[in-house]
């Protein structure tokens, strides 16, 4: 399991995309299909599922993906993260841990989620990548422990998850050795 530092400072990842992403932005989504636009690298066929509420963590990293040549889908909330998974089957669902609550009955988080998933044969076996804002130690042992690959939090060097989802869709993914504590570094 691989998770990276975290860098609160000022020039952290989000505070750069939302200088970036505040203004007028160069990347459109398509409001009916939650898809982002055309990838500036040539498209290689994986699908990624991005789950978060935070609008500007979701445009950011969609276009982020999008732009490495993934198919990007993304969902606000855990009914629709659920509608996509069962529609889109993604290679990868990358996943905030900390979702609003939407209309449905259930209160969906990443948690959640991750259970409902490792209830279907199909489903369990697409990579997870948990992302937070939330303190990591609060949340990685939890995320390995119903079966994520990777925890980043949302400050994290946007190289480094690049990386990691690039190495869990190539199976070539170290396998950690204790999947309840991971492997991580705050």
């Amino acid at each position: 399991m691989k998770t990276n530092n975290t860098n609160n400072d000022k020039n952290g990842f989000m505070s750069r995309v939302r200088a970036i992403f505040g203004k007028k932005s160069i990347i459109a989504v398509n409001s009916t299909s939650n898809e982002a636009a055309a990838p500036a690298n040539p498209p290689n066929g994986k699908k990624i599922l991005i789950v978060d509420d935070d609008p500007v963590y979701l445009k950011a990293t969609s276009a982020m993906f999008n732009y490495q040549g993934y198919q990007v889908v993304a969902a606000k909330g855990g009914s629709e993260a659920i509608q996509a998974m069962r529609e889109e089957r993604p290679n990868l669902v990358l996943m905030d841990i900390n979702l609003d609550s939407d209309v449905s009955t259930v209160s969906w988080n990443g948690y959640t989620l991750m259970s409902w998933l490792g209830r279907f044969e199909e489903l369990s076996k697409v990579p997870v990548v948990m992302v937070s804002s939330s303190d990591p130690l609060k949340c990685v042992r939890r995320a390995f422990t119903l079966g994520a690959k990777a925890f980043f939090h949302k400050s994290t060097d946007p190289k480094n998850l690049v990386s990691t989802v690039r190495m869990l869709l190539a199976d070539k993914f170290p396998i950690a050795r204790n999947p309840a504590t991971g492997n991580f570094q705050i």
